[in-house]
This record gives structure tokens, sequence and C-alpha cells, in this order.
């Protein structure tokens, strides 16, 4: 079951994420890369890419074959990125892609709120072809403004995490 109210199924999950990649390519003549951040998640995605009038027009890439780091700089290549794992959340943030989280998480939205971009979200429960498209299209027409504007935000999120890694060493050097 993929949603807390229980009516978006895995296949109808599928139709969507399909049906949302073909009215983009369609809209935007773009193509669309698939990032796979945990193994486990393949298997549903080329089930998505199944279901599209476009699969040419889409490639997937996973961890199965590339290294964290392989798939951020993949990532820091595309103009937006809508994502159901936290990592690609933050791989996008961290090389300055926008990003849209369809809510599976609730650290995901906090993620995004964290770096500004709180207002970039989709829950299951409002997840259709028509809203994933929407705030997706309107990412991509915004995504020079959105990766300036949370580029500061997340240089500051960099200083704070590497402060702490600073402090929990020096604490455990002390002991």
């Amino acid at each position: 079951n993929w949603s807390e109210t229980g009516t978006l199924n895995r296949e109808k999950f599928c139709a969507v994420i399909a049906g949302a990649a073909d009215d983009l390519i369609e809209k935007l003549e773009v193509d669309i890369l698939f990032t796979v951040s945990q193994i486990m998640d393949m298997k549903v995605t080329l089930e998505c890419v199944q279901q599209s009038r476009y699969q040419s027009r889409i490639k997937v890439v996973g961890n199965c074959d590339y290294t964290y780091q392989e798939l951020t700089g993949l990532l820091s290549k595309v103009d937006v990125h809508a994502g159901l794992r936290t990592h690609t959340l933050i791989f996008c943030s961290a090389v300055g892609t926008p990003a849209i989280s369809i809510n599976a998480y609730p650290k995901s939205a906090g993620f995004l709120k964290t770096i500004g971009m709180g207002d970039w979200a989709i829950d299951f429960a409002d997840l259709s072809i028509e809203n994933l498209s929407t705030i997706m299209t309107k990412c991509w027409e915004e995504r020079h403004s959105l990766a300036k504007n949370m580029a500061p935000v997340v240089e500051l999120e960099k200083k704070k995490s590497r402060d702490s890694v600073d402090m929990v060493s020096k604490i455990l050097d002390s002991l």
C-alpha cells in the first residue's frame, strides 16, 4: 500500500508516475532520468517506465550500477528532480538542483523545509498525473531562481554538518 489513505496502490502509482513523465516529455520537450537510490525500488521504477508512451525518452540509473557520488553527479546535470527518497533530495540540494518531494516520509518534507524548499512537495493523497505534472512544470519554469535562492541556505546547512562532525571528533578525541 503506497499511501496513508490506502487509495493509491502500486498499479495506480506507476500510472501516475508514467503519465506525469509522458506529460512533461510532451509539454517541455525534455528527457526523463529516473534515479534509484534504494536497490529495492528498481522493480517498481521499471514498472513505471513500462507504462510510459515514451520509454525511449526515459533512462533509469541506480546505486546497483553507480556510486552515490556518481548519482549525485548525474543529478547535478538535471534541471529539476522529483523524488520519493530523502537521499536523492539531499544529493540534489548538494549540487544545486531544485527538487520536489513526493512525500512518502515525513523526513523528506522536513528536509525540504530546512533548505527553503518546503512548498515544493506533494502528498500521496494529492498525487495525480495533473498535480505532479503541474508542480514539476512550475519547478522547471522557476528552476534558475530556485537554485539561486536555495544555494546560500544549503551552504549554511553544509557548514552546520561540518561543524557537527568537528564537534563529535573533538569529543571522541578527548576520550
